[in-house]
């Protein structure tokens, strides 16, 4: 169970690092 809590936290971030690259852009 504590593994698919940790893939949502890691997709997560993921997504949140996505956005902040898009909204500081390259």
């Amino acid at each position: 169970m504590k593994k698919i809590v940790l893939v949502s936290l890691a997709f997560l971030f993921v997504l949140v690092g996505c956005g902040q690259k898009k909204e500081t852009g390259p």
